[in-house]
């Protein structure tokens, strides 16, 4: 539920900030400026691919694309696919990419669980995180 003092906009892009903080904003249908009193952005995630010695090949892609893929247009990028790259976004992707009829033959870790362990703690009470993430670990391993 969202705080009735907090204006949610989806679906709009801001195309110049002005001073002192007045936003120019576009979306299908209407133009025009806002000037919030406090401001959050949250423009999603992004890919952040590192070069490696093949990485331009047909079929190879970031696990974004291949999400967008499979989310956007239904299509997967591959039958049979392995993930690699670091953080819990390979779970996820690798769901969605078995629930299409994808075979994931792996998924490679770059980061030590060492690493993980460390943020342990910051999961404490995230229980709906927690649940989602065993979700993905069903499966993906299954």
């Amino acid at each position: 539920m969202v705080n009735s003092k907090i204006e949610l906009r989806t679906e709009t892009t801001v195309w110049a900030i002005f001073q002192p903080l007045t936003l120019a904003l576009q979306t299908a249908d209407l133009a025009e400026t806002l000037t919030p009193q406090k401001l959050i952005i949250a423009t999603g995630a992004y890919d952040r691919p590192t070069p490696f010695p093949g990485w331009t090949l047909p079929g190879v892609m970031t696990a974004g694309g291949a999400q967008a893929l499979i989310k956007g247009q239904g299509v997967l990028p591959g039958r049979r696919v392995i993930l690699a790259g670091s953080g819990s976004f390979l779970l996820p992707v690798a769901a969605q990419l078995i629930l299409g009829g994808a075979e994931v033959v792996a998924i490679l870790e770059a980061s030590r669980p060492s690493r993980w362990i460390r943020k342990l703690p910051t999961l404490w009470g995230q229980w709906e995180r927690f649940r989602e993430t065993l979700e993905y670990l069903n499966h993906s391993l299954c």
